[in-house]
């Protein structure tokens, strides 16, 4: 077997003992995007996130507590720190395994049971396991505009807060990143072209939980950005479809759909 992608298709490669032997091959950070961009990072923000809301209601429950500072370096950080340490962990035990050889680059198909890597080693295999995840989709209205901007992929890594963030898109995603950055002091503007955020979820759940965070963030439902423009100081603006608003930005990141990595 040969498996394209080390993150979910890591987990499903045989322990083999009877001889047999299979391949991984992955062309960037070992684990793949639950690993190194999705679940674990965010989920780890997410947790820093909720304590800094516990502070901030800690008035609620009698006690005297404020969030003064937030050092996002460090938080940043030590998330960054832990995630390495997993992947190196994992590539590490692919390395050492004794019926698992780890290829490091890119695969292409030369037939129906072959592989090459990088234009020079080829391998074959009886099973092909295409593994290889997604990246963030951007609207053309963000990537044609020739502004900076961050997806999911890379809005974690950044070296300081912004003062506020548009995120186009109310699924899933979106909705964590507006959690986390929100709770850290950032003003969020969320829009999505849906008439709920969370809307592939169950309809009373979406509906009660765009109510609650509308108390939170700038929600803007059933609109689109039809333009994205620069003005002074390094900020964005956007104009918006449904609303005849305009919000400005230090930064821009997209939270939504997936395209695959093949």
């Amino acid at each position: 077997m040969a498996v394209i992608g080390s993150g979910s298709g890591n987990v499903v490669i045989p322990e083999y003992r009877d001889g047999r032997k299979a391949a991984v091959i992955e062309l960037g950070s070992f684990g793949g995007t639950c690993v190194n961009r999705g679940c674990i990072p965010s989920k780890m923000f997410v947790y820093t996130a909720d304590v800094a809301m516990q502070v901030r209601r800690a008035s609620q429950f009698g006690i005297g507590a404020a969030v003064d500072s937030v050092h996002w370096s460090a938080i940043r950080d030590r998330i960054m720190s832990r995630i390495k340490e997993t992947s190196d962990t994992g590539r590490q035990e692919r390395v050492e395994s004794a019926h698992v050889t780890l290829f490091e680059g890119h695969a292409r198909f030369a037939g129906p049971h072959e592989l090459v890597i990088n234009d020079d080693v080829r391998i074959e295999a009886d099973q092909i396991v295409i593994a290889a995840g997604g990246r963030p989709s951007v609207p053309e209205v963000v990537t044609n505009s020739g502004i900076d901007f961050h997806t999911s992929d890379t809005i974690m890594w950044i070296d300081a807060l912004p003062a506020s963030i548009v995120i186009l898109g109310g699924g899933y995603v979106a909705a964590e990143f507006a959690h986390v950055f929100s709770s850290l002091g950032v003003e969020i503007h969320i829009v999505t072209v849906d008439s709920t955020l969370l809307e592939s979820l169950d309809a009373e759940i979406s509906k009660r939980f765009t109510a609650k965070v509308a108390n939170r963030w700038n929600v803007h439902l059933d609109s689109s950005a039809t333009s994205v423009a620069a003005s002074r100081g390094g900020l964005s603006s956007t104009s918006m479809t449904a609303l005849g608003y305009r919000a400005k930005c230090s930064w821009w990141q997209r939270g939504g759909n997936l395209t695959p990595r093949i």
